[in-house]
């Protein structure tokens, strides 16, 4: 016998001779419904995957996730940022206002130094302080460094 078998569909074997065409072929020997379900059970065990669009679908959610954790760092970074901005702030105003006192307190300072160096004696008497101070200065580098 010249026949072998070709494709088996749910269990049933199809005969085909040779020489003659693929009765999947020929619409006439085989009908097309019983085609279209042999087909439908060669596919039948397959699962079929994500479409392109899901695929797109779930590429633009982790990238969403991603760029909300981005968003989320940047912020708390900027906060950090307004943050130390406001207690740099807060000093330079506290150091702004030592320097004006300072200021206050070094021009009155002045003011009374000027006083004194108006008159004559005073003048004499700083001039007698001051080559104290620095004798003073004389004699203590030199004990020390000996």
């Amino acid at each position: 016998m010249s026949s072998s078998a070709v494709s088996q569909s749910k269990g049933q074997s199809i005969g085909v001779e040779q020489g003659t065409q693929n009765p999947a072929m020929s619409r006439g020997n085989f009908p097309l419904r019983e085609y279209r379900s042999s087909r439908a059970a060669l596919f039948e065990g397959l699962e079929e995957g994500p479409s392109t669009a899901e695929i797109g679908e779930q590429y633009n959610e982790k990238s969403l996730d991603v760029l909300q954790e981005r968003v989320s760092v940047l912020k708390k970074i900027t906060v950090d940022i307004n943050a130390e901005a406001e207690a740099h702030n807060k000093l330079l105003d506290r150091m702004g206002r030592d320097m004006e006192r300072t200021r206050g307190i070094l021009s009155g300072t002045m003011d009374r130094f000027t006083k004194v160096f108006k008159t004559k004696s005073s003048q004499n008497t700083c001039a007698i302080a001051s080559f104290c101070i620095v004798g003073f200065f004389i004699v203590y580098y030199l004990t020390k460094h000996r």
